[in-house]
Parts: structure tokens; C-alpha cells; sequence
């Protein structure tokens, strides 16, 4: 399964029209390693992005910042710290990591928006 990391190289990979293992060559990488990388298998260090960017001829660094982006949200873990939360925030994290993984796609909208206001 691809990360939405994943999404972004390998469309833009076939955009530029590159092989996987074209640009595995390009990066001095195994076309294992970039596969691995695409589908989330590996974590990509910021360098590594740069490396990506590069190859898949990004002129202006938009790609770089669109997958440093993507990158965040492919992280398949996020350490919260609820040292000197109040009683509160700890409360409404708990909350929120119990309930999570059955959230429906709505109620993350509302959530997103929630936060999102000013």
C-alpha cells in the first residue's frame, strides 16, 4: 500500500517518465530500497528527500516541499507528550486514542475543521 508520500514520487516518477529503476540508479539507491520507501516500508530521512526532488527534476523545490509534507503524514507513528498537560488535555488525548481507529471519515472532518477555526 502506498503512503500519501508514496503517491506523490511514484506519480511524479511516471510524469517526468522515469523507472522505478532508472531512478534508483540516479539516487545511487536499490530499486528495492526506493520501492520500499514508496510503499512505506522505509522511513525517509530529509536528506533522502532532497535526493528524490532532485531526481525527479524538481527546478524550483515546490516537489521537495510537497513531499516533506507528505512525508509527515506518512509517518505511521506520532508520539504525543503529556508531560505538564493539565488533567484536561490528558483526559481528551486518552479519549481521542481510544477512539480513533473507529472514527468514520465525518468525524474527523469536523474534527479538522474544529481545530482549524479561528
Amino acid at each position: 500500500m502506498l503512503t500519501p508520500l508514496g503517491k506523490e514520487i511514484r506519480k511524479r516518477r511516471i510524469d517526468v517518465g522515469i523507472s522505478l529503476r532508472g531512478m534508483a540508479e540516479r539516487m545511487g539507491v536499490s530499486a528495492a530500497y526506493l520501492s520500499a520507501l514508496e510503499t512505506g516500508k522505509k522511513s525517509v530521512a530529509e536528506s533522502t528527500l532532497n535526493q528524490i526532488a532532485n531526481a525527479l527534476e524538481d527546478q524550483d523545490g515546490s516537489f521537495f516541499e510537497l513531499i516533506r509534507k507528505r512525508n509527515e503524514y506518512s509517518k505511521p507513528k506520532i508520539e504525543l507528550t503529556l508531560q505538564g498537560s493539565s488533567d484536561r488535555a490528558r483526559e481528551a488525548a486518552v479519549i481521542f486514542a481510544r477512539r480513533f481507529n473507529g472514527m468514520e471519515d465525518d468525524e474527523f472532518d469536523e474534527l479538522i475543521e474544529f481545530i482549524n477555526r479561528d
